[in-house]
């Protein structure tokens, strides 16, 4: 499972995760994302996108990840990068026991740290924090990198650049920015 999609890092997880033929859930708000990220790689046969703004959401992504009302079953991992009360929700009913969580943010709001954590205990989930320095200071970050750079050179993976932005403007990208 990756959220949000449609944003830059789990974009770049759904390419990957599809080239190795696994089987991805995408969490967007808003169908428009769910039908571009659907049709940009639903033709690999791995990739399925499920609205989190739809009322039926939960019964949705339970089937596609063959996650029990009872706890049983569920996806291996989760990628967040929503982070608020969708990162417990998630872990508790559609993560298998024993899965693992990477989080890498939290654009959606502080999570409740301590009803994550029981249900992170409750589950047995691996749970990790990721970001930059935690991948450069990794042993294989340099092997990791280009085997990613070797996928670009034969076209196999494509980043997805949203927005360009010239130098001089550099700056404007670490003003804080409204919270959607």
């Amino acid at each position: 499972i990756v959220a949000p999609a449609a944003g830059a890092v789990c974009n770049a997880m759904l390419q990957l995760a599809a080239l190795r033929r696994l089987r991805v859930l995408a969490l967007v708000r808003g169908s428009e994302r769910g039908v571009w990220i659907t049709s940009t790689y639903g033709h690999l046969g791995t990739v399925s996108a499920v609205d989190i703004s739809e009322e039926d959401w939960h019964s949705l992504a339970a089937s596609l990840v063959d996650a029990a009302p009872n706890g049983e079953g569920g996806a291996d991992g989760f990628v967040d990068g929503c982070g608020g009360q969708l990162r417990a929700e998630i872990c508790r009913s559609f993560l298998r026991i024993r899965g693992k969580v990477v989080t890498f943010g939290d654009i959606a709001g502080a999570i409740d740290e301590a009803d994550f954590g029981a249900v992170a205990e409750a589950r047995l989930l691996d749970v990790h924090c990721e970001g930059v320095q935690s991948f450069c200071a990794a042993s294989d970050a340099e092997a990791q990198l280009q085997a990613v750079i070797d996928l670009m050179a034969r076209g196999k993976y494509r980043p997805h650049v949203w927005q360009l932005v010239n130098w001089r403007n550099a700056a404007q990208c670490l003003v804080k920015q409204p919270h959607w």
